[in-house]
């Protein structure tokens, strides 16, 4: 069953201290908090926890593609595939996640989705996960002139296709920029083959600028770049401090434009 759940047809506000569905796996499609809204979406809370599949921490639905903001001060916790901690959707509005601490234990578990016209998601400490199809955060803005913008002190991930953070801008003319401390993508326990797919810092714009700001990223896996930043026509840059990837076919730093300026920098790149 679900801890809250939340249908309105204009406005939502939920405020609350700590949520827990499931027992010892036994909650299956028990999400923490689920809410949707024809207005716009806040979200308040200290902790929440699930264990079962099918099982988000927070889903924030905008069925009028208003704003969504969802705060979470300490932490997020699930334990089942399927079970994303923090998933919000906007088809026309903005959308702003800040967080401390995501703990994702399963397959296709996301710490963070955040898809609408333009995303913002700050998590000021740690996101960890750990199964296949289980990105540290996904954050896409489809908006004309829709920005995404990432900033996170730390991201682990442990899976196949697992990556770390992906930030997009899909506009006519948005901008694109992740902002990382350390990130490390490990796929060696997962895969007998040692196939990887779970680059550290992806970041894109298809008309506007494409920025990926690192201090540390560490890749172990086939196809695991440590950044990879791409744009049209905007400026695309990349910088990390030091970079590491032991998988084949893993690049420190991938910088592409079609017609925009480029600047790719390193102090340390080990491939």
């Amino acid at each position: 069953s679900v801890g809250i759940n939340v249908d309105a047809g204009t406005n939502a506000i939920i405020d609350v201290d700590v949520v827990k569905t499931g027992v010892d796996g036994d909650g299956a499609d028990s999400t923490g908090i689920l809410v949707s809204a024809g207005g716009n979406i806040a979200v308040d809370a200290n902790n929440v926890f699930t264990d079962g599949v099918n099982s988000r921490g927070l889903s924030a639905v905008s069925l009028g593609g208003e704003t969504i903001e969802i705060s979470v001060s300490e932490t997020v916790n699930t334990l089942g595939s399927n079970s994303t901690g923090i998933w919000a959707a906007s088809d026309s509005s903005y959308i702003e996640v800040d967080a401390n601490v995501i703990n994702t234990a399963g397959a296709d578990s996301y710490g963070v989705y955040a898809a609408g016209a333009s995303v913002d998601v700050y998590v000021t400490d740690t996101v960890s996960t750990k199964g296949s199809n289980a990105d540290g955060i996904w954050a896409k803005a489809d908006g004309v002139d829709g920005d995404a913008f990432v900033f996170v002190d730390n991201v682990t991930t442990e899976g196949y296709s697992a990556r770390g953070v992906t930030v997009l801008a899909t506009g006519s003319g948005g901008d694109a920029m992740g902002v990382v401390h350390t990130i490390d993508t490990y796929t060696d326990f997962v895969s007998a083959n040692n196939v990887g797919n779970a680059a550290g810092l992806t970041v894109g714009s298809y008309n506007g600028n494409a920025f990926a700001y690192a201090v540390e990223i560490n890749t172990h896996g086939t196809n695991s770049d440590g950044v990879y930043v791409r744009g049209t026509t905007g400026t695309v840059k990349a910088y990390a401090h030091t970079i590491i990837t032991d998988g084949a076919h893993s690049r420190g730093i991938f910088a592409l434009s079609t017609s925009g300026a480029i600047t790719a920098d390193s102090f340390l790149s080990i491939t």
